[in-house]
């Protein structure tokens, strides 16, 4: 996951889905903004619950917070929503300048295609969301540093499997050559990386985590310390989600996110992770993709090696 965005992870009705999202924390709350129409706003207006992951580096190394609760969508045209969050309202100015002074690049990015832009997702066609966390887990290089309500208690983790990983991701013969490219170079060790996240559903809801894609056997590679305190529910609908944004240009950011049934992967010890991670594999039942502001979906098998 790349520390230039945060991870939110909600509950759809295939299960966690994950997109990284541009926001900021502030008055006890993480704040983003998603189209009106974005599956994230359908998401949380169903089930107003939701997780967000974020690294940052120090001069000590790198630092995890992972962090869930309650959900929140605020929408301009929608008073009703101003009522049932009246806190929320009075700060929505001020919330809205923050994230724009916090991203101020992709701001630039989304003025230099302004005429472009498609009026679901101009300023106008967005909403803003809130987390407002009362689950927290915190770790740095040396362990966990800081944990909340259930993520308090470490937890056996559910068994693994030695061969388990992912397939190739297929895809229709619309799909943009940027998300084939994305594709090809996350199966290859000599492509271009993706930055990596996931989303699990646990007893709290669903939760998103840092990741870093293993293009061998297509596993997102996680921390054991911080899965052993969500308590995953490995039958349960999980995904991986892969991107690239580094363009500020909103039109130009590309990313896929493979939806299924979540098995845990034993690393070997050969393996550069293999001290204090584990493997999460996805039996693929549907591929999501992005380009900009298009994306599309396809379903398929189930197709994760046991």
């Amino acid at each position: 996951m790349s520390h230039r965005f945060e991870s939110l992870c909600v509950a759809s009705r295939h299960g966690a889905h994950v997109t990284p999202q541009a926001g900021v924390t502030a008055f006890g709350r993480y704040w983003t903004t998603t189209s009106r129409e974005s599956l994230k706003r359908r998401a949380i207006t169903a089930s107003p619950v939701a997780s967000v992951a974020a690294t940052a580096t120090t001069r000590f190394g790198e630092t995890v917070t992972l962090t869930a609760g309650r959900a929140r969508v605020l929408d301009p045209l929608d008073p009703a929503t101003a009522v049932s969050d009246p806190f929320g309202a009075s700060v929505i100015g001020v919330v809205a300048a923050r994230i724009a002074l916090a991203h101020l690049d992709d701001v630039v990015g989304y003025g230099q295609i302004a005429k472009d832009i498609p009026q679901n997702w101009s300023l106008r066609g967005r909403v803003l969301l809130s987390v407002e966390p009362d689950q927290r887990l915190v770790a740095d290089v040396n362990g966990i540093v800081d944990a909340t309500g259930r993520w308090a208690t470490e937890r056996e983790l559910p068994p693994s499997r030695r061969r388990a990983r992912t397939a190739p991701a297929r895809l229709d013969g619309q799909v943009h050559a940027e998300v084939r490219r994305l594709v090809e170079d996350a199966w290859s060790a000599h492509g271009l990386q993706p930055s990596c996240s996931i989303g699990l559903s646990t007893p709290v809801g669903p939760v998103a985590m840092p990741a870093i894609w293993d293009p061998d056997h297509g596993s997102a590679i996680v921390r054991r310390d911080l899965l052993a305190r969500l308590s995953p529910i490995v039958d349960a609908g999980a995904c991986i989600t892969l991107d690239r944004h580094a363009d500020r240009r909103a039109d130009e950011k590309v990313g896929l996110i493979l939806r299924g049934r979540p098995l845990l992967r034993r690393l070997p010890r050969s393996h550069p992770f293999a001290d204090g991670h584990v493997g999460v594999v996805i039996g693929v039942e549907r591929v999501t993709w992005w380009h900009g502001f298009t994306a599309g979906t396809t379903v398929l098998d189930g197709r994760a090696a046991a």
